[in-house]
């Protein structure tokens, strides 16, 4: 696919003398947006102030002709104003895009060509620098896409546009009281029965973790407290008095999604469906 330049950033292209840039937008998942340019002075440019990268290089860019996945990688070093461990560690670059221009410094009346668009896979973190796998958006094409039947719904989340269950009446505050020995964390007050944050989400509202949330592996609930087990260990420091919000949990199975939250006309999966099983099944004989 042919990339499209301005004739007049064409042209400067082909004089020997060169005053051009790349531009680097970076941008998150939650709209979030930072420029980097290779310039020893910001550059304006789109309605974006684009910083020099000092702290932020990229590997050599390589197209494809054919499928293949054209990844490249960036490195840079932390810093607290720009990218930080903490929002790394956090995972608020996760899947962010970046978009990589070519520009005409001394005239961005000329617009700009794009060499390349991807976005961030794998992120390391050691000894005060990052280092990114950046994915080609051919990267995209080669994932399994499309369902497959399932004795367990298929709803990417529950309470989602597919789901449609109202989570207001199954979320409930409360607040860190202590972060015990065996990893488990306990929140109150809470009066739930055991079990029913089982699968369910944690969001923190307050504290290091703010904005954040970690999947729960178990509820049980003690003395009025719900003690909780999450599936990974929340990125930063849980600390007692953090204000949090927890949603009942489904284990996409159908009794749950009747009994639990009268939702079985809109459970997607195949309960009653034979399963491969059945297909090594032999008839025997009438007694």
């Amino acid at each position: 696919m042919p990339r499209t330049i301005s004739s007049a950033l064409l042209a400067h292209l082909h004089e020997p003398v060169l005053t051009v840039a790349l531009c680097a937008r970076l941008t998150r998942t939650d709209g979030l947006q930072l420029g980097f340019t290779s310039a020893n002075l910001p550059i304006v440019f789109d309605g974006l102030t684009y910083q020099p990268s000092d702290g932020l290089s990229l590997s050599t860019l390589q197209h494809a002709s054919g499928t293949g996945v054209d990844n490249f990688e960036a490195t840079g070093i932390l810093s607290d104003e720009r990218i930080s461990e903490a929002d790394l560690m956090a995972g608020k670059y996760a899947g962010a895009e970046l978009l990589l221009q070519l520009v005409n410094y001394e005239d961005l009346s000329m617009g700009a060509v794009i060499l390349s668009r991807g976005f961030f896979g794998e992120i390391q973190v050691s000894d005060g620098n990052f280092h990114v796998e950046i994915r080609g958006l051919t990267y995209r094409l080669k994932q399994s896409s499309g369902e497959i039947t399932s004795p367990l719904c298929r709803c990417r989340r529950l309470g989602d546009a597919r789901c449609t269950v109202n989570l207001t009446p199954y979320t409930f505050t409360a607040s860190v009281i202590g972060v015990n020995t065996d990893g488990s964390i306990t929140f109150g007050p809470c009066s739930q029965a055991t079990g029913y944050f089982d699968c369910g989400l944690v969001k923190f509202t307050s504290g290091q973790n703010s904005g954040l949330e970690g999947e729960i592996k178990s509820h049980t609930l003690s003395g009025g407290n719900a003690v909780i087990f999450l599936r990974l260990p929340m990125p930063l420091l849980v600390a007692p008095g953090d204000a949090v919000t927890l949603t009942a949990g489904c284990d996409r199975r159908l009794t749950t999604c009747q009994t639990k939250f009268s939702n079985g006309v809109n459970f997607i999966g195949e309960p009653y469906l034979p399963g491969n099983d059945q297909i090594w099944t032999t008839g025997r004989p009438p007694q």
